[in-house]
């Protein structure tokens, strides 16, 4: 290995922190269509993965820098907007008839936020992010 290349490797580190980061933006999302009940508290489910956003985020900038951290969060949209648009995808192509029933009736409801919804979760995401950072 030339000592090139070598300088050009991503740290371990931030490797598993953005594969990690990633697939975090994409299930905050999907988890957000739950409402759970922690003691008298309602809250949607898609804070738990958004809370570990902050926590990876913040270790990023910690570890290796604001500058890498910030680029990290702008790199986040890309599985964000990813997700939105493959979620669109599937709920227009067709069902197969021989799904089961109530899992035919569940997917749409549970996967097909408004337009609006998915168009706010990217202007929080960006917001609460670059904020952190």
């Amino acid at each position: 290995m030339t000592e090139t290349s070598k300088t050009n490797l991503i740290p371990r580190s931030l490797f598993v922190f953005a594969v990690l980061y990633g697939g975090m933006t994409c299930i905050a999302g999907i988890l957000g269509a739950k409402q759970v009940a922690i003691g008298p508290l309602a809250v949607e489910s898609g804070i738990f993965p958004f809370l570990l956003l902050v926590v990876l985020s913040s270790s990023v900038a910690e570890l290796h820098g604001r500058d890498v951290a910030n680029r990290l969060v702008r790199f986040g949209f890309i599985p964000l907007i990813t997700a939105i648009i493959l979620i669109q995808i599937v709920l227009a192509l067709p069902t197969d008839p021989g799904m089961y029933e109530p899992a035919k009736e569940a997917f749409p409801i549970i996967l097909s936020q408004g337009a609006r919804l998915m168009f706010a979760g990217i202007i929080a995401y960006g917001v609460s992010q670059f904020l952190n950072v």
